[in-house]
Order: C-alpha cells, then structure tokens, then sequence
C-alpha cells in the first residue's frame, strides 16, 4: 500500500471506530430520560417524605420532653 491508501484506510478506519463510539455512547431516547428522571423524582420524594415524618416525630419527642421539665420545674 503507498502512503495515499494507508492514509484513506487510516482516515476510513477513524470514521468507523467514531460512528461505533458515538452509537455506543448515545444518549438514550428523551422518552427514556424521562422515564429515569421522574423514577428518580419519585424515590427522592419518598425519601424527603420519610425524612419530614422522623423530623416530626423527634421535634414531638423533644416538645414531650420539654413540657415533662416544665411541668417539674413549677411543681
């Protein structure tokens, strides 16, 4: 091969292993992105919801707590 054909079979095989890469590292379909996004939408929102309850739950732990002190401090 002269030193034309190794460059067209070089540049050829550049373009190959470029449409390869790029099929492969394709971002998924819209449709799909927004299937994952509002999964993760949802899962977060429960966990943000789990959080609030146990923040509830201490702060009505620690208002019990506070209203037993005060009730000892003014018997």
């Amino acid at each position: 091969m002269n030193k034309a054909g190794t460059g067209i079979f070089a540049f050829l095989t550049g373009i190959s292993l470029g449409i390869v890469a790029g099929l492969l590292l394709a971002p998924e379909a819209g449709k799909d992105t927004q299937d994952k996004l509002s999964q993760k939408a949802k899962k977060w929102g429960g966990d943000l919801e789990h959080q609030a309850e146990s923040g509830r739950k201490k702060i009505n732990e620690v208002a019990e707590q506070i209203g037993k002190k005060a009730n000892e401090l003014m018997s």
